[in-house]
């Protein structure tokens, strides 16, 4: 079993290597703030959502296995669903409060793997791709579980992923669990922590995209 386990994981970092390789000449990619990022516990990374390129992103910006949600209608194709899955991706039915995926969430959490979670849970319907709307699901799984939320903004030079264009990940500093106030009371209380976490993703890509047009 721990022979099975460390296959699995050499062969992981072996596809996510020739992933970056391939992926780096064809779309290049940068990270900053990566020493924001926690070296150990758990902590749910937030990004903006433009692309479905963006998983890809996150992976060349950070070489740790990293749990995905995905909306469960993509696991129903086998071959799509199992490269998500290998890939650390597991299925929540959107705008059904799935308390499966939450509770898979948070045991994952628990176990110390770090995890993204979109926080708009879609990706952005702005023409110009600035974050849109916040969702709660990323508040209360953090509160769940005593985990810290690391805001997360991905800029592409030209708003969305291009060949041979860039893409900078930038990682922000992480908001505490503490610091996300009473989540335990109202919906209100859920949804100004989302929305503190968004305000932060969206001045990171503000600053991002006006770095790019410089």
């Amino acid at each position: 079993m721990i022979l099975k386990s460390k296959l699995k994981h050499a062969v992981y970092y072996l596809c996510c290597y020739l992933i970056k390789i391939v992926s780096f000449v064809f779309f290049p990619c940068k990270a900053v703030g990566k020493e924001n990022i926690p070296k150990s516990g758990p902590f749910i990374i937030c990004p903006n959502h433009i692309s479905m390129f963006d998983a890809v992103a996150l992976n060349m910006a950070y070489s740790r296995p990293m749990r995905y949600m995905a909306k469960a209608e993509l696991f129903e194709n086998r071959l799509i669903g199992g490269f998500l899955s290998f890939f650390g991706a597991f299925p929540v039915n959107r705008g059904t409060g799935d308390k499966s995926a939450v509770e898979n969430a948070e045991a994952m959490l628990r176990n110390d793997e770090p995890m993204c979670i979109f926080i708009e849970g879609t990706r952005t319907k702005n023409k110009d791709s600035s974050p849109g709307k916040a969702k709660s699901g990323a508040v209360v799984i953090a509160h769940s579980v005593g985990c810290d939320i690391v805001p997360t903004a991905i800029v592409y030079k030209h708003g969305r992923p291009r060949i041979f264009s860039k893409t900078t990940v930038y990682f922000g500093t992480p908001i505490k669990n503490s610091e996300l106030g009473d989540v335990t009371g109202s919906r209100e209380s859920i949804r100004s922590a989302a929305n503190a976490i968004m305000s932060s993703i969206t001045q990171m890509w503000k600053a991002g995209t006006e770095n790019c047009q410089k």
